[in-house]
């Protein structure tokens, strides 16, 4: 069983995450997930300048806590 059968998730949890701990988990074209998450959770478009701002990212981790904690809730034991 290789790594990716032991882990598996999908694209926008994967943004979920990423937004939420602040560590980078999707790459180059799938970039696109995590912006399209911080879109949905702003309502707005955004400029990847904001992402250097400390009040923004706070704000983001926030309002990512409830899908954050739902994907936690909904882990299975596989």
């Amino acid at each position: 069983m290789n790594r990716a059968e032991i882990f598996s998730m999908t694209k926008r949890e994967a943004a979920v995450l990423e937004i939420y701990t602040g560590t980078v988990m999707l790459e180059e074209d799938d970039r696109k997930y995590t912006q399209q998450y911080i879109e949905k959770l702003l309502g707005r478009s955004f400029s990847y300048v904001e992402l250097l701002n400390e009040n923004f990212t706070a704000e983001l981790k926030e309002r990512a806590k409830p899908d954050f904690l739902e994907i936690c809730r909904n882990a299975t034991d596989d």
